[in-house]
């Protein structure tokens, strides 16, 4: 609930801007409740026009007498005060709120609770049995997702190209001493020969072609 003002058998509710009296109900202009709030700020005391136009109308930079006057008048209307008994003015000072006033805090409400309800049911629909639960941090394999998807093959393939990557292991002998292996061959000298006598294979075959050729006939 929002925050209230009590004086007398009025109520005021500033957040929506009524004036409650009883079974009375009114809603003030934003000037007026304005006038109103100052006023209850400073309750059964003087309030000298000055301090009420600074407070009141904090964005003008000059307010007439007639404004005040006019603003004062809807309020008195509004307070069925038709008699100036409970918004005095003390003329040569000020205006005066005759009634002493409380402002009570806000209260928890319907709308804390409903904020509350409303976040566990939203709460409830993401927890939904029909929606498909995201994979924790826990639950995921060492790798992220991609290794997660590879296929048997894919990832066979890597663990081979991970293991010719790592150096050679020390090898012990027949006296125990440890000795390092030799080192494995670039992959590129392995199917160098072949593709040296696959190039031979070719350029024999064409010299071949090229001399039966010549010794047709013409």
């Amino acid at each position: 609930m929002a925050e209230e003002w009590l004086f007398g058998r009025y109520r005021l509710v500033p957040a929506f801007r009524r004036l409650h009296a009883g079974e009375r109900s009114v809603e003030l202009d934003a000037r007026a409740l304005a006038v109103l709030e100052c006023l209850l700020r400073h309750a059964e005391r003087v309030v000298p026009r000055p301090t009420l136009i600074a407070e009141a109308w904090p964005e003008a930079s000059i307010v007439f007498d007639s404004a005040v006057s006019k603003v004062m008048r809807r309020l008195r209307v509004a307070l069925g005060d038709s008699h100036g008994t409970i918004l005095q003015t003390i003329y040569g000072e000020g205006y005066r709120l005759a009634l002493p006033a409380t402002l009570l805090p806000p209260r928890p409400g319907t709308g804390a609770t409903l904020h509350g309800s409303a976040g566990a049911g939203n709460g409830a629909a993401r927890e939904s049995p029909l929606r498909p639960k995201p994979i924790g941090a826990a639950s995921m394999p060492r790798g992220g997702p991609a290794q997660a998807q590879a296929p048997p093959a894919q990832a066979a393939a890597a663990a081979a190209a991970d293991q010719a990557l790592q150096p050679p292991r020390p090898i012990p002998d027949a006296s125990g001493k440890e000795r390092t292996p030799p080192e494995r061959a670039p992959a590129w000298q392995l199917w160098l020969p072949w593709t040296i006598a696959a190039l031979a294979t070719l350029l024999s075959g064409g010299l071949a072609w090229l001399l039966l050729n010549r010794a047709g006939p013409g």
